[in-house]
């Protein structure tokens, strides 16, 4: 299938942030411009690529794009549609984006107030290779054992783990926990097959406990869950080193 061409696609370039289109993140928008950006986004049904800006002028991206895409952003960047879940007085707002598409940003069409580009949606392999099968269910029973220890609300673990269904999503979600490296990630949503996807993944999961090597995600707990988490660890911690002491204490010597 031929890239879907998109005429206008309103850009927010976000340090340190990968967006697969398979997942909605929430955001805080407190600059002006971007408060704009997400009301013309909302007023005018224009989607946001959320993508990442280039470490220097130089940046070589990893497909081929005008300079004048590439002076802004990577040009392989997910794409959504916004809602706004809150308004402050000030203006600022909490936002969720939702995931729409994986696209590659093409010339720029405005610079001001915020970037405005020309975009191209990207088609990709979906046909999962029969090989990869158990590498799949891996990856899911890792998920599962990560949602059963850190989401405490069954309804909510539930419906999280239900919603993972979709081989490609699962695929990013695992990807955006668990990777930790920008970079990485960045390489996640730029391979276009899934299988390449799926080794990919599967190569930054831990060996055995999920939560040892999980980046951390207090962000996206309720902070008295997190604390509760916290609050079991330290309390089995102390558990361990109290029955060892009472095992290392030695018994008082008899008197002659």
């Amino acid at each position: 299938m031929p890239e879907a061409p998109i005429e206008r696609v309103f850009v927010f370039p976000l340090k340190d942030v990968v967006f697969f289109p398979r997942t909605t993140i929430p955001l805080n928008i407190f600059e002006p411009r971007y408060i704009q950006m997400v009301r013309d986004a909302v007023e005018k049904n224009i989607p946001i690529a959320l993508c990442q800006p280039p470490a220097s002028e130089s940046v070589v991206a990893t497909r081929s794009a005008p300079k004048g895409a590439r002076r802004f952003t990577q040009t392989v960047a997910g794409m959504g549609t916004p809602q706004i879940l809150h308004e402050n007085p000030d203006g600022s707002m909490v936002i969720a984006l939702k995931g729409q598409a994986k696209i590659h940003l093409l010339d720029v069409i405005e610079e001001k107030p915020y970037i405005v580009c020309q975009a191209v949606a990207i088609d990709e392999n979906s046909k999962l290779d029969p090989k990869n099968i158990f590498r799949l269910n891996r990856l899911y029973k890792i998920f599962k054992d990560w949602a059963d220890q850190n989401i405490e609300d069954p309804v909510e673990r539930q419906h999280f783990s239900s919603s993972m269904r979709e081989e490609q999503q699962l695929i990013e979600t695992m990807g955006l926990f668990f990777i930790e490296e920008t970079e990485d990630r960045q390489h996640l949503l730029e391979l276009d097959d899934i299988n390449e996807r799926l080794e990919f993944v599967s190569k930054h999961l831990p060996s055995e406990s999920p939560q040892a090597s999980v980046r951390p995600l207090s962000a996206d707990l309720p902070s008295k869950r997190v604390k509760k988490l916290k609050s079991k660890s330290i309390k089995k911690t102390k558990t361990i080193k109290n029955k060892a002491l009472r095992r290392k204490k030695p018994s008082p010597k008899k008197k002659k």
